[in-house]
């Protein structure tokens, strides 16, 4: 633990004290004109959260107990009390020192619970007044502000970087990211951005898939997500990327989650082109197909017979689109016939479907793959025979996935 110190408030010059000097859990705190011996209960020192999350435990000298808000309430104007150190679920107990925008050398102290800060109950000047969490004022707030005396400032000491929000939360291969917070340092230095995903890390000393940082400053970075050409590997549309930040001081800040989707540009289309059909070769089938980023497939699927056959001697065609993701695998099939068409004539087939929620992150690109003559009897049975047929289809795909 650093040294022990007091915490004197702007508004008054009284000191952060426990009521009556007891030891007993619960008991309130209160602004106490600052003593010359006999202080233990208003002398404090600080220890850094295990987890990492950059916020600190403040603990009297008198029993150890830290200053925690009663009941955990995130009720404005719940009244700080001593308690006992937490092994978990201790946001309320965690505090972060927040420099005056002023100048002024005195702090905020910041919970970690609801972002509200020390305040002194009714702005009250008068010795005993009681200590309260309130919502951080924009001005008029010497009532919130506290100086670090008679000890080691935790100003000095190194504070872990805290990152508060990520911008986008879902986002795709080149897309910006902004991370927004705390301590991350005036410069990069020796800092950096810890981006996983998949079993595979960017941005640390000694990683083989490193990115590029666009900007870096004490409360904000902004980077791509990787995109393969770049590196050796690839993210994975999908899933879940962590992204943590490690500063110069070597301390690590808490994780946070990006959801990645696919590199896709919308919309997708594609068109299987004339297929010649027909065991005689007297036909032909078109499938265009579109799919929107919300899911929606719409296609056509365009089949005339050239002969001179006439009425009840043409044939049928089926097609199914097929979806890949970023890494050529195939993630869904959708077939739909059979179509028929007459000897001599010509028939447009509108169809449409929707793509899963779940499978659309993923989508990189599309083909569309004719089938003629299947004979089918019953129409349902083109979902077994595509089903039956999947390596038939993948290999008779003419568009597949391509590198970012």
């Amino acid at each position: 633990m650093a040294s022990y110190f007091f915490l004197m408030n702007k508004l008054s010059g009284d000191a952060i004290s426990i009521a009556g000097m007891s030891t007993a859990p619960g008991t309130a705190l209160l602004s106490w004109p600052q003593k010359a011996t006999g202080n233990n209960d208003q002398l404090w020192g600080y220890t850094p959260d295990p987890a990492g999350s950059g916020y600190f435990f403040i603990e009297t000298l008198l029993d150890g107990n830290a200053i925690s808000i009663a009941g955990m309430s995130t009720a404005s104007g719940a009244g700080l009390v001593s308690w006992p150190q937490k092994q978990s679920g201790y946001d309320d107990q965690l505090w972060q020192f927040v420099p005056d925008p002023l100048g002024s050398g005195y702090f905020f102290i910041k919970t970690k619970l609801n972002g509200n800060v020390i305040s002194v109950a009714g702005m009250s000047t008068a010795p005993g007044a009681g200590l309260v969490s309130w919502p951080q004022k924009q001005s008029g707030y010497d009532d919130q502000l506290w100086k670090i005396v008679s000890g080691a400032p935790v100003s000095v000491a190194p504070q872990a970087p805290v990152i508060d929000s990520i911008n986008p939360a879902k986002a795709s291969p080149g897309n910006l990211i902004v991370l927004n917070g705390q301590n991350f340092g005036p410069q990069q230095g020796i800092g950096y951005v810890l981006f996983s995903n998949n079993e595979v890390n960017w941005g640390q000393p000694g990683d083989v898939a490193p990115f590029t940082i666009q900007h870096w400053s004490d409360t904000q970075i902004s980077f791509p997500v990787p995109v393969k050409g770049h590196s050796v590997y690839q993210v994975t549309p999908g899933t879940t990327a962590s992204v943590s930040v490690t500063n110069s001081n070597g301390l690590t800040s808490n994780a946070v989650e990006l959801a990645l989707c696919s590199a896709a540009i919308w919309p997708l289309t594609a068109d299987s082109g004339q297929t010649q059909i027909g065991k005689t070769g007297n036909g032909f089938m078109d499938t265009t197909v579109t799919i929107d980023q919300a899911g929606n497939l719409t296609a056509n699927t365009k089949v005339w017979d050239t002969s001179i056959w006439g009425p009840l001697t043409g044939f049928h065609g089926a097609t199914v689109v097929c979806l890949y993701d970023t890494f050529g695998n195939l993630l869904d099939t959708f077939p739909a016939g059979p179509f028929g068409v007459e000897g001599g004539q010509t028939n447009e087939n509108p169809w449409s479907a929707t793509v899963p929620s779940g499978k659309m992150c993923e989508v990189f690109s599309v083909a569309v793959v004719n089938f003629y003559d299947p004979q089918y009897t019953v129409p349902g049975e083109i979902l077994n025979w595509a089903a039956a047929n999947q390596s038939t289809i993948s290999a008779a795909a003419k568009v597949i996935v391509s590198v970012f």
